[in-house]
């Protein structure tokens, strides 16, 4: 994929902050402001949504309003300056700018592009993965290769014969019977795949392959899935502890593993795999564990593995917490996902956020709750079933109120739901205004 970096950040402007090489994907949209100009060569200077400000050259000859916010295409790159063209609004005064996911793809794409076309570059956008050729073909094949086999299921097993052509296996051979097992899994997996699920393995990324399309399923469309599987972990130990006789160290390792279960499970997560590595180690120097009781450790770690890798990856992207919340004696299923860009150093501003939090409740089914705060701006959005709308707004003006004395101007919406929210629904609640992943890229 061509990539352009190094881009020039004036001197007058890099002042006030640590100036950073910015780096820009040819075929790339992105949204920044005009704040310097000069129309006789078409040089200009953009400031993005975060303040970071650096030089540019206009390729298309249009009006356009200075500390205006509008859209862009990078085209290419010439002395220092990357080459852009800005994007017209869709009207015939070109006074207005794009501001929406669909007058962005409205402008991009040609008329003549399928309903199938359009749901791709959709989803790209609504992952902030760039607009290039290369990352369309590379959806549109994938799709394309899911319909086949469905339509034609023939078609599976031809790729199977070619790839063993290709690669010299003896299909009848412990490779061979190895290799068909593995593509049949995601085959199967693949023929589930969506492409806004697809959109998601890409932005996060995730290997499109059969064991990661099975656990992402079971992830984020089941509940507290790694919750559930450290606890089955915690449980086989604190027997495996018991049947040798070590009282003091199960006491040790329950209390211990508890804290993973109870205080910070996410963060858990991120180290978990070596944890468990030096876990069985420990008990393995100091618990005498036999070669029977080593075999069910490994057993139970080697069947969630791959679940914790994926939720690993995930995790450098998302802040996603799936567990049940015990409330009055019963547990109700309970997700937190915040959009986390920690893989690049970045903090969540708790002045600055958007999260959703969703709980599944005994009665009125789940119910979403969609939360931006911005200084002391709060705007709540509570999704659920359309029969529990009106019983939410008569408890509307009491939750305001509440939250109103803890200091914030508050804006709450009560909204019928339109379709359940997880980790590739919610995407688009996340972005500021379509910009693609030029701001994770700054």
């Amino acid at each position: 994929m061509a990539g352009i970096s190094n881009v020039n950040i004036p001197s007058q402007y890099s002042g006030s902050k640590a100036v950073r090489k910015l780096s820009f994907e040819i075929g790339e949209v992105f949204s920044a402001r005009i704040v310097d100009d000069n129309n006789a060569h078409g040089d200009i200077v953009l400031k993005l949504n975060n303040g970071w400000k650096f030089s540019a050259k206009l390729t298309n000859n249009i009006n356009y309003n200075v500390n205006s916010l509008s859209k862009f295409i990078v085209e290419g790159y010439e002395d220092g300056k990357i080459k852009i063209k800005m994007m017209p609004a869709d009207d015939s005064s070109n006074s207005k700018t794009i501001n929406s996911q669909q007058d962005i793809l409205k402008d991009y794409i040609n008329n003549n592009e399928s309903e199938e076309d359009y749901s791709i570059l959709k989803s790209l956008l609504n992952h902030n993965i760039p607009l290039t050729k290369e990352n369309i073909q590379n959806v549109k094949s994938i799709m394309k290769f899911k319909d086949s086999i469905i339509e034609n299921p023939i078609k599976a097993e031809e790729f199977i014969n070619q790839y063993m052509d290709k690669n010299s296996i003896d299909k009848n051979s412990e490779k061979g019977k190895e290799a068909k097992k593995l593509l049949e899994s995601f085959f199967k997996g693949l023929k589930g795949i969506n492409p806004e699920e697809l959109a998601s393995f890409i932005e996060n990324g995730i290997e499109v392959n059969g064991d990661n399309i099975k656990s992402f399923n079971k992830l984020f469309k089941q509940d507290s899935v790694i919750y559930k599987e450290l606890g089955s972990i915690k449980e086989t130990l604190n027997k495996l502890m018991e049947n040798n006789g070590n009282k003091q160290m199960n006491s040790n390792l329950n209390k211990a593993l508890s804290n993973k279960l109870n205080k910070d499970v996410i963060n858990e997560i991120k180290s978990k795999i070596n944890e468990m590595k030096d876990t069985i180690k420990d008990l393995i120097s100091k618990g005498n564990l036999n070669g029977e009781s080593f075999e069910k450790i490994l057993s139970i770690v080697g069947n969630n593995i791959n679940d914790m890798k994926l939720f690993n990856l995930i995790s450098e992207g998302y802040y996603y917490l799936d567990v049940p919340l015990n409330f009055k004696n019963n547990n109700y299923d309970f997700k937190l996902i915040l959009k986390d860009d920690r893989k690049s150093g970045k903090k969540i501003d708790s002045k600055n956020v958007k999260l959703i939090a969703s709980i599944k409740t005994i009665n009125m089914g789940i119910i979403d709750t969609f939360i931006t705060i911005n200084n002391k701006n709060l705007n709540i959005d509570i999704k659920s079933e359309e029969k529990w709308t009106k019983l939410l707004e008569l408890a509307k003006v009491n939750l305001s109120n509440k939250i109103a004395n803890m200091g914030y101007i508050v804006n709450l919406k009560v909204k019928p739901k339109e379709s359940e929210v997880d980790i590739v629904s919610c995407r688009s609640f996340f972005n500021n205004e379509y910009t693609s992943n030029l701001d994770r890229r700054v």
